[in-house]
């Protein structure tokens, strides 16, 4: 019995072990998500100014 108790007692450790592994993976891709986020939502802004510089000139050359 006691043989199992500690058994049951290491295996119990091993899980909280990788439970925190896993925790700290998910922050860490969730704060790449942000950042990748982030990335995105300023390319999208200096696309959009490019389409319209490229609109004015196009209405200024007609």
């Amino acid at each position: 019995m006691m043989q199992v108790n500690q058994e049951l007692q290491q295996a119990l450790e091993e899980l909280q072990v990788v439970k925190e592994k896993l925790h700290q993976a998910y922050e860490e891709l969730e704060q790449r998500v942000a950042e990748r986020t982030a990335e995105l939502v300023m390319s999208n802004v200096l696309l959009q100014q490019e389409i319209i510089r490229h609109l004015r000139n196009r209405t200024v050359l007609w």
